[in-house]
């Protein structure tokens, strides 16, 4: 791959063939680390794992600062401290579940479990064979990018990869919360609220991601001449049309995890890992036609839109999802109140010219409408109670503190 696909400077080759080693070192550690989130995902504490987010963040940031006041190969430095990092979460991890869980402390008996064993490989390998064309979608498009444009088209790939990222931190937050429950609620046999929780990940974690995204997608060159010194071309419309991505995949994603709670994936898994992989053959058909570089992101749109109506029917066939129902309650209750608070936001990009100042009006309107109409259609009387209920608790709890540091 370096040799004949990669087109890489030939002085940074060695720096290049160093690094990629060590993300793979790197990575084996992260997977190496997912049987301890998983336990605390099933326990359902989600705060550790957010404070492992944090830790990660901080000493991402650490890095960085690091990576700016030294010399010497930036590259090389940039993958030790990578794997540094991953060193220092995973064990972490480790040691939190070995003192927390009484499952992490206890060591094996020797009985074997073969009929448990041959389930969760069977689940495992297709889910495998899910995860090999997620991160074909992802990492293929900087290969393909790299192969037709070269290394500067990259970094613009990996700065829109990097955003999307940080905003996409919010929306999955809610799939991390509402997936333990789904699992139990299936294991239980309670079908109905399986499903019912399915279609609330899906509007919330979509409300989460627009309420962060569509301003960073309005305000994107603003937002990147303040965060880059300097803005490589094609920077923006990947960033954006990225973002436009992941918003689609909100909107049906949650069913992805409704079927396999329900663990029939093997049909689902091939079908959707088959059209995920779709847009390479269409980008490199676009590529030789001599289309423009964001022609790849337009690619994904498309198959993003097949994908989304295979899993509406997966998840009728497997899960027992009503679509007319899912698109009433899941889909149109988000797209609404988009598409109203899209105008006045969209006005001010027309009528005021580009600053910081306008970031923060813009980002304030489009808030403010989107929320108060998502308020309004987005929610139906049951959840508007559920809000005001958990809203009066909370202003009561803070009252109630309050008083007693008084006295």
């Amino acid at each position: 791959m370096f040799e004949y696909m990669l087109n890489i400077p030939p002085e940074k080759v060695g720096d290049a063939w160093i690094v990629f080693h060590l993300m793979v070192v790197s990575t084996f550690i992260n997977i190496n680390a997912i049987p301890y989130e998983s336990i605390m995902n099933a326990h359902e504490h989600i705060w550790v794992l957010s404070l492992f987010d944090i830790l990660s963040a901080i000493l991402q940031l650490l890095m960085a600062v690091f990576l700016i006041m030294t010399g010497g190969n930036k590259l090389i430095q940039y993958g030790v401290i990578v794997f540094l990092i991953q060193l220092i979460l995973r064990f972490g991890k480790w040691a939190f579940c070995r003192y927390q869980y009484d499952e992490c402390k206890q060591n094996s008996d020797g009985v074997v479990d073969r009929s448990l064993i041959k389930s969760i490989l069977s689940f495992t390998g297709w889910n495998l064979f899910g995860s090999l064309g997620a991160i074909g979608t992802v990492q293929l498009r900087g290969l393909i990018v790299n192969m037709f444009f070269g290394v500067r088209l990259n970094a613009a790939e990996g700065i829109s990869r990097q955003a999307s990222g940080y905003v996409n931190m919010f929306a999955t937050s809610m799939t991390r919360a509402v997936n333990p429950q789904m699992m139990k609620s299936e294991g239980g046999g309670a079908r109905e609220r399986l499903i019912r929780l399915t279609e609330l990940g899906a509007k919330y974690s979509s409300f989460l991601f627009i309420l962060i995204g569509v301003p960073v997608i309005l305000e994107c060159s603003t937002l990147l001449s303040v965060w880059l010194k300097d803005v490589p071309q094609y920077a923006v419309i990947f960033c954006q049309l990225m973002l436009v991505i992941m918003m689609m995949e909100k909107f049906t994603f949650q069913i992805t995890n409704a079927i396999k709670a329900v663990g029939n994936i093997r049909n689902f898994q091939v079908t959707e890992t088959l059209l995920s992989l779709l847009y390479i053959p269409l980008t490199f058909l676009f590529y030789k036609k001599s289309f423009s570089a964001e022609w790849i992101y337009y690619s994904s749109i498309f198959t993003g839109f097949i994908i989304a109506g295979f899993r509406l029917f997966f998840g009728k066939k497997i899960v027992g999802i009503d679509v007319a129902d899912y698109l009433k309650n899941a889909i149109v209750r988000i797209l609404v109140p988009l598409c109203i608070a899209l105008l006045p936001a969209i006005a001010i990009l027309v009528f005021f010219p580009s600053s910081i100042i306008r970031v923060l009006i813009t980002s304030l309107v489009f808030c403010s409408c989107f929320s108060l109409l998502f308020w309004c259609v987005g929610t139906n009387q049951e959840e508007k109670e559920k809000w005001t209920s958990m809203a009066h608790a909370f202003i009561s709890k803070i009252k109630k503190s309050n008083k007693n540091n008084i006295q």
